[in-house]
């Protein structure tokens, strides 16, 4: 079995004009939606906080909204933390592309071939993405994304749980680590994730909501895309969560070969980092796939990496390869 294990590299890679990356993340969010009633109140704190040329890191803007530091000071407690849902909001807006334009794409093809293959060798894929690309994709093989998540669902309309079945051999299973468009929560979840449901509709595979949503969440909605807040310091109290990451774990421990394709393993996502050093990886063959930027070098990463699974004892074999992904997808031959 292999892993496949995706970040933002990748969906930018499929359609970088659909799916920007995290620095610039914001800004085309600002420009997509550019109604002076859009999102107005988290456009006036980027306007008074920002330069017009400066990129704005979604991650750490978010931290800042929703931690707040200064509130006890300036008393803006509850007019960052309704920007805070604004920032999310745009961010789900700006990700929640339609069938038609994911279809459309060039690598359209070239993600149907890969993810049949996939599919039918009951490979795994780990994701850190919220957006539904592969989704378009495996709705058409026949996935089966109850078993496939390997996650504990409530139905809307329906109070009781239903758990995860273990996939079968052929299936693919693809754990989105910090959830989905496509999974929904209720409205308090933001406020308090421990013990909150998570929520599937199957009829949402395709268009996780019939209404764009302006501003920051209103009440008419009964709920949300339930995606894990992009803070430093990611809170994962919620169990349904935890087990996924614990399933995540297992898979990597058991796999063969381990692909890491558009992640730049950020020194911020300490958890992702350390579920990699726990796994206790060993002689596996792991290629890191990552089209090296202008400002870094290729030994710099090559190092970032290699301090997490590279040892005298463990006897991974490691490989970076400078390569974009769905060009890296293309070499499989598929």
């Amino acid at each position: 079995m292999d892993t496949y294990i995706l970040g933002a590299g990748f969906s930018y890679s499929f359609a970088q004009d659909l799916f920007p990356l995290t620095e610039t993340l914001v800004r085309k969010g600002i420009e997509k939606f550019s109604h002076p009633k859009s999102y107005g109140a988290l456009k006036g704190l980027i306007s008074r906080m920002f330069d017009d040329s400066e990129s704005i890191n979604f991650e750490r803007l978010a931290t800042f909204l929703l931690n707040d530091p200064l509130k006890n000071i300036i008393g803006n407690s509850l007019t960052n933390y309704q920007i805070y849902l604004d920032l999310i909001g745009l961010v789900a807006n700006v990700l929640n592309v339609d069938q038609a334009l994911i279809k459309k794409s060039e690598n359209y093809s070239l993600m149907q071939n890969w993810l049949s293959k996939l599919n039918g060798s009951g490979d795994t894929i780990i994701t850190f993405n919220y957006d539904l690309i592969l989704e378009q994709v495996l709705s058409e093989l026949k996935w089966d994304p109850l078993a496939g998540y390997c996650m504990d669902f409530f139905m809307p309309g329906i109070d009781r749980i239903y758990p995860w079945v273990e996939p079968k051999a052929n299936q693919l299973k693809y754990l989105k680590l910090h959830g989905s468009l496509n999974w929904q929560m209720e409205k308090d979840a933001f406020y308090d994730v421990s013990d909150k449901r998570i929520f599937f509709s199957l009829n949402d595979l395709s268009r996780p909501w019939q209404d764009s949503y302006q501003g920051y969440y209103k009440e008419r909605y009964s709920y949300y895309p339930y995606i894990i807040p992009p803070l430093i310091g990611k809170k994962y109290e919620n169990k349904s969560i935890q087990h996924l990451w614990h399933i995540s774990q297992a898979l990597l421990e058991n796999s063969k070969r381990i692909f890491i394709i558009g992640y730049s393993l950020p020194e911020s996502d300490v958890i992702a980092e350390f579920m990699l050093r726990d796994a206790n990886i060993s002689n596996k063959e792991i290629k890191i796939v990552r089209k090296i930027g202008k400002n870094e070098s290729k030994t710099e990463v090559e190092d970032r990496f290699k301090g997490i699974f590279f040892s005298q004892t463990n006897n991974n074999r490691i490989e970076l390869i400078d390569m974009d992904a769905m060009e890296f997808i293309g070499e499989l031959g598929f």
